[in-house]
């Protein structure tokens, strides 16, 4: 959806690099449970660059991706306090189309990637085809200032 727009089909790639980034970050910050470190490589010298951080799952995290690389998995062994069993991965390829983004925006590399679309749940597939717009800025905005003068009234906002 643009150079900088966010991603639709992205590259798992292993990095020790970022893996040490990530484990500094976590210990400086006394980070657990999920969050999200995204990186972009340099197309020329190959080097990564955190771009961003996020207190949330990233788009792939529910994918079982082979050995060490099952966070849901973990986190429910975790919860149900019972070993961690590992899984065969739900996929090899390293491209992954998410769904619906690289269907939105015609993605070039759509073919080539595996494509996380939840067939099994076709209402939910319907629902992210739907537009969001109580997601947008300026739906948030007018929300936001709506609480402000509304006297009484304190709601949690999405910023």
């Amino acid at each position: 959806m643009g150079a900088t727009g966010p991603a639709t089909v992205v590259r798992v790639v292993k990095g020790s690099q970022m893996l040490l980034a990530g484990t500094r970050i976590a210990r400086r910050l006394n980070l657990s449970g999920f969050y999200g470190l995204d990186f972009v490589i340099d197309e020329v010298s190959g080097e990564p660059y955190l771009v961003e951080m996020n207190p949330r799952c990233t788009p792939q995290c529910h994918l079982r991706l082979g050995k060490g690389r099952d966070l849901v998995g973990v986190f429910w062994s975790c919860v149900a306090e019972r070993p961690f069993l590992e899984t065969a991965p739900i996929t090899t390829n390293d491209l992954i189309a998410y769904y619906p983004q690289a269907w939105t925006c015609k993605s070039e590399h759509l073919e080539a990637s595996y494509q996380d679309i939840p067939r099994e749940e076709p209402e939910l597939m319907r629902e992210l085809l739907s537009p969001w717009p109580d997601r947008s800025l300026l739906f948030r905005l007018a929300n936001k200032v709506g609480d402000l003068t509304t006297p009484g009234v304190t709601q949690a906002s999405n910023w």
